[in-house]
């Protein structure tokens, strides 16, 4: 049995930082279920514990990063295969180069410039269900999450065509959730055009609490290949598209049941009992 502390940094004022916090949370609660003693804190390094930070990219120095002990493990939650922005980060480049990573998606993996890495999957976790909130679907599609140029547009097609669309940004934790539970569908967009990183952290929350999630499809990304049949990717045209999935409410209904029925039917515990084999024997080299 092992100890770890999961730790989210999160810089006063920076609120963005809790968009991890649910992905934190599932890897300290996948731990527990493998029978290790796990700890879940903000902004905390524990002496004598197996460190998992994320969001490490928000270090405010250097120092910082190199304080960190040897044996940290980087929860990697970035999409490293557009690295001009590491450019003006580096100290996130330097604490990927320097420890250990767990990342969730396997298209990462090859920018990490060593193989002390694992892929964690984001799966069904029974101890992430929010019961004390209740799921009541309705007519409206959600997005949560930082707004750009090309959300907004293709947010506004999506609207154009019909299909009623609610934006939440700047709220995380239970204020979303009361919201976002009432979705008719949870809307998975890429950032930018160039970003084909399929972002399961984004998408395995609202499964797990029985919301089906629409999503551009990421072809070229093997991360994407078996989480396909748990969501409902629109290629072409994703306004048209999602307005059809929209019209044909009785239909939806019925695949998106069975697709939240395949993926709450998933368990990660294997793939991170694996994962931290893959560490330890990592450290005992």
């Amino acid at each position: 049995m092992e100890t770890f502390n999961v730790t989210l940094i999160k810089p006063d004022g920076y609120l963005h930082a809790l968009a991890l916090s649910e992905a934190a949370e599932y890897v300290h609660r996948n731990l527990e279920r493998c029978g290790h003693r796990s700890t879940l804190t903000r902004n905390t390094i524990t002496p004598g514990a197996r460190n998992i930070v994320f969001c490490a990219h928000l270090l405010a120095t250097m120092d910082e990063v190199e304080r960190l002990p040897a044996d940290t493990i980087i929860f990697n939650g970035e999409q490293l295969h557009n690295r001009r922005w590491m450019e003006f980060n580096p100290r996130y480049k330097a604490a990927l180069e320097r420890f250990y990573v767990w990342d969730y998606a396997i298209k990462n993996l090859p920018e990490i410039p060593h193989r002390n890495t694992f892929f964690i999957p984001f799966l069904f976790c029974p101890d992430l269900v929010r019961a004390h909130i209740p799921r009541t679907p309705g007519d409206t599609l959600y997005f949560y999450g930082a707004m750009t140029e090309r959300r907004t547009a293709l947010i506004e097609a999506i609207r154009k065509a019909g299909v009623p669309v609610d934006v939440l940004t700047d709220l995380y934790g239970d204020e979303r959730d009361r919201r976002a539970f009432t979705a008719w569908a949870v809307l998975n967009l890429r950032v930018f055009d160039t970003g084909t990183t399929f972002e399961p952290i984004r998408c395995f929350y609202a499964l797990t609490h029985g919301i089906p999630v629409i999503t551009e499809p990421a072809p070229s990304d093997p991360t994407f290949d078996f989480y396909k049949d748990w969501v409902f990717a629109v290629d072409g045209d994703l306004a048209a598209g999602i307005a059809a999935l929209y019209r044909a409410r009785d239909t939806f209904a019925r695949d998106a049941q069975e697709k939240v029925d395949a993926f709450r039917a998933t368990d990660a515990t294997a793939s991170f009992a694996e994962a931290v084999e893959e560490y330890l024997s990592h450290l005992r080299a």
